[in-house]
């Protein structure tokens, strides 16, 4: 058995009254036995002080004393007292209170052992009242007779008869007497006395060997020899009674017994005759250490396993925490009274209703109180688990709340990143299946695509020359098709891949906003109010201004969408301090300073099942032929491929805002000069060209097309064939012009094996979409790239610059 269940034991046991009490006097645990001793029931007891029930005339003392202990002059304190019972009647005690310390020394309770000594009060009354005879009857003395000789007979008799009660009562009395007359020695001691000590009369004749017995140590000897004689004057000088003080005394068969000891004089003074009063609380300090060592154990455990207990009286409102509870909810342990209301303080706003609902169910009866919520102190977000029940009197009624207290924040932080992580890995592999799908249908629809166009504009450059102006408008159509099942692939591609741009460079959004208000705006209807707030002192960002025209138009027309046309659209630029927060795109917490774009509208809003889906390509809440859904996923692919990130805030009926979050670049933005579009002229070449792509109709479709402006052209669809027909002839070829997926070989292969023939040979390498080449990787290998599907007349501008045409 611990400390902590021995105490308890000790507690309950209710073989004496033992009490709990705060600071401010009120009783904060009492067993059974105190409530008997002052007849109320424990509910009742527990709504007023101990002072309330102390006798007015003691209660001064006691005060004193309890002050002292506050002071730090004493740790306790033990006394005789009266108490006022519930049913008026007023009775003796004993008590002996001590104080329990926190680990700083600041007092956290008291433990009061009180006992009740009303019938040994009464036993001394009557030996009071009668001391003179039995003072004469126990030590030898004549007892004075009365001068009255009339009387003498009739009083002597009435005296006999009272002290021989009395003797019986010191006798039968659990309570160890003892008589010292005014030659020091000791001339009577009761049954207790010798059954408690197991010293005789024999043993210790007179106070001196009741000195050298009982305080084997000198000093402590010494101590107790001057203690007792300054009482001794003290109670003789002032005439009072002798005050109690508490001793260790060591017994005939060497065990040492914890005594409060008292004396009374029999006759006039101390000097006389008197007796000795040592009454028994060694089992009491016992139960004291007990309570010391569990309360010292209890606060180990609770450091070690990080969690704290609390005590809430339900009927006065009083709150205790124990020290691990304050260290838990981050507050400082100043020792005033807590009440349920200031707990409601520091929990999470979101939480309290929900707290408060659980605990009053619970109180009622109607649920049990374990559960997990939100604390807020200082701005710092806790979480807690908390247990409890509550604990009920004889008649049914709630009386007080015991509960435990762990702090679960690390717990939830650990989850919280692991379901971070999940939804990572969630969406990285729904990424990455949507990317393993559009990939594995770009490369041969950009083919398709390729030929298509190529095919389209011989046929318009035939229409032309013959100037059929009907099959012209046809083809022209057809072209414009075309180019827009092109920009659909890119689109789409632009969610998978690294976002490719030769333009990106250090760009001023807020000049780039203004500049492009009135492109963007004049097409809105009127019914659409537009508020822009913008901050004029932002550094710049890594970023192509097309992109930023591509971003702007999608969330614009996307907030139009979502009004039907009618509403307000606020657009924000300035900087945003983020604080994990969770992209809504790539699922990534994210924290410090970003450069933040926002729009928002004045539309339904998104419901949140949606939120997740929104960023997949093809997902629309649109009429059909009113979207593509590829406008989030294009704006996905430029956030993320410039390393910024998206949070979208919506709920249905209050609009939604898309916080385009930008990193800083700070370094000065430089001009991005684009050439305009050059028409190849039409001449006799000397050059022949080496065209590659296992695609037949796209090289034949690239020789037709670059014979007709005079080169000479060599088309292969092995790249096997290719590589032995270079071999064969690696003077012959000009440039190579090749794809990068193909079986056998790949481009990129076959590119390194030429160049080890001939490495200053122009090369293009052509690719729709591929995850080993880009025109960054391109550019190492000292290469030009060109993404499918090719406009031919970039090829041959591209080509007459490579060869110097």
């Amino acid at each position: 058995m611990n400390s902590e269940e021995k105490f308890q034991s000790y507690f309950n046991l209710g073989l004496i009254g033992m009490a709990v009490t705060s600071l401010e006097k009120g009783w904060v645990n009492v067993n059974d036995k105190l409530c008997e001793i002052l007849g109320y029931p424990q509910e009742e007891l527990m709504r007023i002080s101990w002072a309330e029930v102390t006798f007015p005339n003691d209660l001064k003392a006691e005060e004193t004393e309890f002050e002292r202990v506050l002071a730090g002059e004493i740790e306790g304190y033990s006394m005789d007292k009266r108490f006022t019972r519930k049913d008026g009647i007023v009775i003796h005690a004993t008590i002996s209170t001590n104080c329990i310390r926190n680990n700083d020394g600041s007092i956290d309770h008291f433990v009061a052992i009180v006992q009740d000594i009303t019938k040994q009060k009464e036993a001394e009354k009557i030996r009071a009242e009668h001391s003179e005879h039995i003072g004469e009857v126990i030590n030898g003395h004549t007892v004075e007779l009365n001068k009255d000789t009339a009387k003498h007979h009739e009083s002597k008799d009435r005296s006999q008869e009272n002290e021989s009660k009395f003797h019986n009562i010191i006798e039968a009395s659990p309570v160890p007497y003892a008589l010292n007359d005014n030659h020091q020695n000791i001339t009577y001691l009761n049954r207790s006395f010798i059954q408690t000590f197991g010293y005789t009369l024999n043993d210790i004749p007179t106070l001196t060997d009741w000195w050298s017995k009982a305080y084997p140590d000198y000093d402590y000897r010494q101590w107790v020899i001057n203690t007792w004689q300054t009482r001794m004057e003290q109670a003789e000088g002032e005439h009072r009674t002798f005050i109690p003080f508490e001793l260790n005394i060591c017994c005939k068969d060497g065990i040492t017994k914890t005594v409060i000891a008292s004396a009374a004089n029999i006759s006039e003074s101390f000097n006389d005759v008197h007796m000795v009063i040592l009454y028994d609380i060694t089992e009491r300090k016992r139960a004291e250490e007990a309570l010391v060592e569990s309360d010292k154990d209890y606060i180990k455990i609770q450091e070690h396993a990080h969690f704290g207990s609390w005590t809430l009286d339900l009927v006065n409102n009083i709150l205790i925490w124990s020290d691990e509870t304050y260290r838990i909810f981050g507050v400082q342990n100043e020792r005033k009274t807590n009440t349920y209301e200031k707990f409601l303080e520091i929990v999470h706003p979101d939480d309290t209703e929900y707290l408060n609902t659980k605990w009053v169910a619970t109180v009622n009866g109607h649920d049990t109180y374990d559960i997990e919520h939100r604390l807020l102190v200082d701005g710092e977000i806790k979480w807690v688990r908390q247990a409890a029940i509550v604990v009920s009197n004889e008649d049914g009624k709630p009386i007080k709340g015991i509960g435990i207290t762990q702090d679960i924040t690390e717990r939830k932080r650990t989850e919280e990143a692991l379901l971070d992580s999940q939804r990572q890995l969630h969406q990285s592999q729904k990424i990455e299946a949507i990317g393993q799908l559009t990939g594995g249908i770009a490369h041969d629809f950009n083919n398709i695509l390729g030929i298509v166009t190529g095919y389209v504009g011989l046929a318009k450059q035939h229409s032309i020359i013959t100037r059929d102006t009907k099959q012209t408008r046809y083809l022209t159509s057809i072209s414009d098709a075309t180019n827009r099942a092109v920009n659909l692939v890119s689109k789409m591609l632009s969610f998978v891949r690294k976002y490719e741009t030769t333009n990106t460079v250090p760009l001023y959004l807020q000049s780039a906003l203004k500049d492009e208000h009135d492109v963007f705006f004049t097409g809105l209807p009127s019914s659409i109010k537009i508020n822009m707030t913008i901050d004029d002192a932002l550094p710049n960002v890594l970023l192509d201004i097309t992109e930023f025209d591509q971003l702007l138009v999608n969330l614009v027309t996307n907030a139009r969408d979502a009004m039907d046309e009618v509403g307000i659209i606020d657009i924000r630029l300035g900087w945003s301090l983020i604080d994990s927060t969770t992209c809504s795109s790539c699922q990534k917490k994210l924290n410090n300073k970003w450069i933040e774009l926002s729009v928002t509208d004045s539309g339904d809003g998104i419901e949140s099942g949606l939120l997740t889906r929104i960023f997949d390509p093809f997902h629309t809440s649109k009429e059909v032929g009113k979207g593509t859904g590829l406008g989030l996923s294009v704006t996905h692919g430029i956030m993320h491929a410039h390393g910024g990130h998206i949070i979208v805030e919506s709920e249905v009926g209050t609009g939604a805002t898309f916080r385009l979050l930008f990193p800083p670049h700070n370094k000065e933005h430089t001009e991005v000069i684009t050439e305009d579009e050059v028409t190849p002229q039409v001449t006799i070449k000397s050059h022949e060209i080496l065209v590659v792509d296992d695609e037949i109709s796209l090289t034949e479709l690239m020789g037709e097309y670059l014979e007709t402006f005079g080169y000479q052209v060599t088309t292969v669809s092995s790249s096997i064939k290719a590589l032995e027909l270079f071999k064969e002839q690696p003077d012959k070829f000009s440039l190579v012009i090749t794809d990068q997926t193909m079986p056998e070989l790949t481009g990129g292969e076959l590119i390194k094996q030429v160049r080890e023939i001939r490495a200053d040979l122009p090369i293009i390498l052509n690719s729709g979409h591929s995850e080993y080449m880009n025109a960054e990787k391109a550019a190492q290998l000292d290469i030009m790239y060109l993404q499918k599907p090719i406009n031919l007349a970039d090829v041959v501008n591209l080509i007459n610059e490579l060869l110097g045409e």
